[in-house]
């Protein structure tokens, strides 16, 4: 990623195409490829005007500071950071930071800022990511649209506007390597595993785990990407579909076998989830 930046050089393109011509719900702004070295380099949230908009900005050498819900953080090589527009953020050059290389592109439209609200919201404004990260291979390829004209409709820019929101909810939504995860996650995964056919809820998931309910709720989610009754769940759906397309149970028995006490939630929760209902699935196609 370095070698073939570095080939290219510094440099900033925007979008050619009017704001408002097209109503797309992703939109590339801005994309480039920057080196500041000086303190002047000093944008605030509240100043960026009122449209909103969004910013991934990947730190490739050195780094910059960044203020976010009145905690300050460094952003190193390797960080990446998911900010929105207008908002009470700082981002800057420090005085003691020699220089601050990155990647950049903003992007605006109600999609795009469902997705960055979203991974904000979750996630924190920081991302570790690899060089050779999707995101990252993205945000790059995208740097070299630009450099090679190869955007040459909205529809083209919104469509890789959108690939990099998908491309970043991707990676937020990873699950961790199991040995990355704190232990009680792992004996509340296990015990979800293990229990879901039964009717457990999430103070059973805590006492497993050996945590209050609170600690659990909070802090699975923050592992996981979802609650912990929302995985067990999807881990009673996945069984639902297992048994509707692999035997001859009627809906009521799939839905019992899963561990689902009430059938009518088992059929409006699968119907939200699938799009139709559990008698129909199997002559839907889906599978």
């Amino acid at each position: 990623m370095l070698t073939q930046l570095n080939s290219i050089g510094y440099r900033q393109y925007v979008m050619p195409f009017a704001r408002h011509a097209v109503p797309l719900h992703a939109m590339l702004n801005s994309c480039g490829y920057s080196r500041e070295e000086s303190t002047d380099y000093d944008w605030h949230g509240l100043t960026r005007g009122s449209p909103p908009f969004g910013l991934l900005q990947y730190t490739t050498g050195g780094f910059g500071m960044l203020e976010h819900e009145g905690k300050t953080h460094p952003v190193t090589a390797g960080e990446a950071m998911v900010l929105q527009f207008p908002a009470d953020n700082r981002y800057w050059l420090p005085s003691h930071s020699q220089k601050w290389e990155f990647l950049y592109v903003t992007l605006h439209g109600s999609e795009l800022m469902r997705i960055w609200s979203d991974v904000i919201g979750r996630k924190g404004p920081l991302l570790s990511m690899g060089g050779d990260s999707p995101v990252v291979s993205l945000l790059t390829s995208i740097f070299m649209d630009f450099v090679h004209v190869r955007l040459t409709s909205p529809f083209a820019a919104s469509s890789r506007a959108y690939e990099l929101g998908m491309a970043l909810l991707d990676h937020v939504n990873l699950p961790l390597p199991s040995e990355q995860r704190p232990a009680y996650i792992q004996d509340a995964l296990a015990f979800c595993r293990d229990h879901y056919r039964e009717p457990i809820g999430v103070d059973h998931i805590a006492r497993a785990a050996g945590c209050s309910r609170y600690h659990l709720s909070r802090r699975f989610k923050a592992w996981m990407g979802t609650p912990p009754a929302a995985y067990v769940s999807e881990l009673r759906l996945r069984e639902s579909v297992r048994l509707l397309t692999h035997t001859s149970l009627g809906v009521k028995e799939v839905a019992r076998q899963a561990g689902f006490a009430d059938h009518n939630y088992f059929c409006r929760l699968f119907r939200q989830h699938f799009g139709t209902s559990p008698g129909k699935y199997t002559s839907s196609g889906m599978y």
